[in-house]
């Protein structure tokens, strides 16, 4: 158990990108008859400017609701730096995105370093409302490497208030059979950009995982808990004792094998034993805090090695806890211990045991548990070789969860003291690697983030729309650091821009993210809940219900902050009081918070 505490709860926090340059853009008639909706460009002005949220609100104050036309009214085309006597007051109109620094075009008038300073200008004392470049898409460009619209384009050198837009050629293609230069009749064009709803479907889905992983978890704990206690393997220490010695824990202890002689001798604690399992206790959780410190600073200053590491663990461990859960899962379905005994790839009959041989040699080989397992490897394998595709994280999503489902399952917290101190300890530690760590760090960013995305945060370092030219991550080879694959990663559902993403340019989609130890370190606390449960042989479960609504809330807690701030957030100081706190209430009002908190014997 605390192996997997070690590596699954260093990335502990939930981050969202949502910021993007995108627009939309209505088309209609020059009589108002709906030529097509939803047609995506890109805003130049949108760092600081915001457009209207819809097609109606822009029309309604006709800043950016505009009549197309053509410079000099002469069809296709495209050069502005041509002459123009045309007074275009109301009008937007189409230029072409220039990606060389010394076009062979006609030079416009003002000498400027960058042409299409010079255009915006004639564009600008034209009297046109708005300016429309359109951008011949994968083309070479001497600023850009390669024209790509994506969620960051910009041109640094417009720098005048006129609204700028860009669009890909093919686009406009089916946009400019619309002009009527004749009769001087021109689409309207009106460009807006829908509000975010305040929590995305993703962030449902993300709780859905959450919530659906400790829950799974927890039925199969529960279940085989109960099969243990049929068994044997479990008493209570409250009402089976030895020589009338009752025990103070009340708390579900291991006894001895069903066909031993003699049942495990309980002892009375002595108030030395008390205060050292308050010790020992204390120093598990410092031990364990003190590991995911260590790992977590080792993983910043050598990333690259942290990365492949945690990439061979997912490997490793999505293998083990899919075949695991596999497994498990026919056990539903089919009673025969040889088809579904987890991870047993021969049997452990006591009695065909020869200290002598190896198993392998002696005990009947399980092909079952044997094909789980390589189809299991050969799914985590595919994930590791095609992690850089946009839709590998569904692969990494199911081995994460997976993950999680089976380390709640094998909880063996049986102290709330000791879960306590941990979960205290990791709330500390949240805190201060989300947070804390900006105030040390050289460019005051976050050593958590910073760890699990390999980039810089935006807040602490704005770009400087000024003078950086955007690059697509397409044109850069997608030389965008990887991510520790620990985490959760869902794509954001109900941005109303989502279909303008591009993955083969963008290298993935709009996302979020939640660190597997959201999910885990919460998890062993509700696991403890529902043990709880088993031994009062609640009806109502209220134990680990109180506990996993208490999770529920803790995390729409987080994912409301997130959106509020606008900056990752230690989800664990949402996640642990509003977990804590109610167990430990409820426990304090059924008067089993003594019993609880000490926990049973040798634990």
């Amino acid at each position: 158990m605390k192996n997997v505490i070690i590596f699954t709860t260093l990335i502990t926090f939930s981050i969202a990108q949502s910021d993007s340059g995108f627009a939309l853009l209505d088309v209609e008639t020059h009589d108002h008859q709906l030529v097509d909706r939803g047609i995506c460009v890109n805003f130049q002005q949108y760092f600081r400017e915001s457009l209207p949220t819809t097609a109606d609100e822009s029309k309604e104050n006709n800043k950016f609701s505009f009549d197309l036309n053509w410079w000099r009214e002469e069809e296709d085309n495209l050069d502005v730096c041509k002459g123009n006597e045309t007074d275009y007051g109301g009008e937007i109109i189409p230029a072409l995105y220039v990606s060389e620094m010394i076009p062979k075009m006609t030079p416009c008038k003002d000498k400027t370093l960058y042409y299409i300073e010079g255009q915006m200008n004639q564009i600008k004392n034209s009297g046109a409302s708005a300016a429309l470049f359109i951008v011949d898409k994968g083309t070479k460009s001497d600023f850009h490497k390669q024209n790509y619209l994506f969620s960051r384009f910009y041109n640094p050198k417009v720098r005048n208030d006129t609204p700028t837009f860009y669009m890909y050629r093919y686009t406009f293609d089916n946009i400019k059979n619309l002009i009527n230069v004749e009769r001087n009749e021109g689409p309207i064009l009106t460009f807006y950009r829908p509000a975010d709803p305040f929590l995305d479907a993703g962030v449902f889905v993300l709780l859905a995982l959450a919530v659906g992983c400790i829950s799974l978890g927890c039925l199969w704990y529960v279940h085989d808990l109960r099969k243990r206690i049929e068994n044997g393997v479990l008493k209570s220490s409250l009402t089976e004792t030895n020589n009338g010695v009752e025990s103070e824990t009340g708390i579900l202890t291991r006894t001895s094998s069903p066909d031993s002689q003699h049942d495990e001798e309980v002892v009375p604690q002595s108030g030395c034993c008390k205060v050292n399992g308050l010790c020992i206790h204390l120093c598990q959780a410092s031990v364990s805090l003190a590991v995911v410190v260590i790992v977590l600073l080792l993983s910043f200053f050598y990333r690259s090695v942290a990365v492949e590491f945690f990439n061979v663990f997912l490997v490793i461990g999505g293998t083990l806890a899919i075949c695991k859960c596999t497994l498990a899962l026919t056990r539903i379905f089919f009673d025969d211990p040889a088809l579904s005994a987890p991870m047993e790839f021969v049997t452990s009959d006591l009695e065909e045991q020869k200290w002598y041989l190896p198993s392998i040699l002696y005990k009947p080989f399980r092909p079952f548990a044997f094909m789980v397992f390589l189809l299991s490897l050969a799914f985590a394998l595919t994930w590791y070789f095609a992690k850089d595709d946009s839709s590998a994280f569904l692969m990494l999503d199911i081995m994460n969860a997976c993950i999680c489902v089976y380390s709640v399952r094998c909880s063996e917290v049986r102290s709330l003291r000791f879960i306590t101190f941990f979960l205290i300890a990791m709330f500390v530690y949240d805190i201060v690697m989300v947070f804390g760590t900006r105030l040390i760090t050289e460019n005051g960013c976050s050593v958590m983030v910073q760890v699990v995305t390999g980039m810089d945060c935006q807040k602490t370092r704005p770009i400087d729309f000024s003078n950086d030219w955007p690059i697509a991550p397409v044109a850069k080879g997608f030389d965008r650091p990887r991510k520790i694959p620990i985490l959760f990663y869902v794509p954001l559902l109900s941005n109303p821009v989502n279909h303008c993403f591009d993955p083969a340019v963008e290298g993935e989609a709009q996302h979020m993210m939640l660190g597997l130890g959201d999910v885990i370190a919460p998890g062993y606390l509700i696991a403890f809940a529902f043990f709880m449960d088993v031994w009062h042989k609640s009806r109502f479960m209220e134990y680990g219900l109180t506990a996993l609504s208490g999770y529920t809330i803790g995390m729409l807690a987080t994912f409301v902050s997130l959106k509020l701030m606008a900056t990752a957030q230690p989800a664990l100081i949402y996640l642990v009081p509003f977990t804590l706190v109610p167990l430990v209430l409820l426990c304090l009002a059924k008067g089993t918070l003594k019993e609880a908190w000490k926990g049973a014997p040798g634990h």
